[in-house]
């Protein structure tokens, strides 16, 4: 079952893909052939970028903030310009919207720790938990260069994960406290993900030359 389709759903999906993605003269025909939908879509977009927290990693966060501005065309923003917008908190009594809780290390559990934690053994380190995180941070925006695990882990993978001494191995899991043997679990999942997409290409290149010659010749 494919569900229901609407014209004017797909034509207004059709323009908002063309300004996001499209060529120069992709989005001038888009614009001369549906000017108001255009229009609208551009206003939402930039009201969007106007509104986006930076330096935040926004493949994995999205959270927006009101500007406050007069000149913003966002009924709330026009509405409440008299007030400071830095007095805007998580909660009452909370930590400003300017404080991110990003997941920052605990200096009184680091990594390779092997006494005074809930750990048996060795211990990989642990993040600070909340309460103390924000006790911690003394300014806003303090934590916005904060990269997260993951990608930590795919940059070192794509630097020299298969000629990786332990050394490296270590060094990478003390950054994003795990455990080395976890460190190289992830190396071989990514370059699991690696060789399917390798596969993935040739074999889609192998069904659009066939798609064109359907003879193989």
């Amino acid at each position: 079952m494919k569900g229901a389709e609407s014209k004017d759903l797909l034509t207004e999906r059709n323009i908002l893909l063309t300004f996001l993605k499209g060529k120069v003269q992709e989005k001038k025909k888009a614009e001369l052939n549906n000017p108001n939908l255009y229009q609208e879509i551009k206003k939402v977009c930039e009201l969007r970028a106007k509104h986006m927290v930076p330096g935040l990693p926004h493949q994995y966060i999205f959270m927006l903030k009101c500007c406050l501005s007069p000149a913003c065309v966002h009924p709330f923003c026009k509405s409440n310009a008299h007030l400071n917008n830095s007095d805007d908190f998580w909660y009452p009594d909370g930590p400003s919207l300017d404080f991110f809780p990003f997941p920052t290390p605990d200096p009184d559990r680091p990594y390779g720790n092997t006494e005074g934690t809930e750990c048996s053994g060795f211990c990989a380190g642990h993040y600070m938990k909340p309460s103390k995180l924000i006790s911690y941070v003394k300014s806003p925006g303090q934590l916005s260069e904060a990269i997260p695990p993951s990608q930590v882990l795919l940059k070192a993978y794509k630097s020299c994960a298969r000629f990786s001494s332990d050394v490296f191995i270590n060094a990478i899991a003390k950054e994003v406290l795990i455990k080395p043997e976890n460190v190289k679990m992830w190396f071989r999942l990514l370059e699991i993900v690696e060789d399917n997409r390798r596969k993935g290409a040739i074999k889609a290149a192998a069904t659009r030359k066939a798609k064109k010659d359907p003879s193989g010749c």
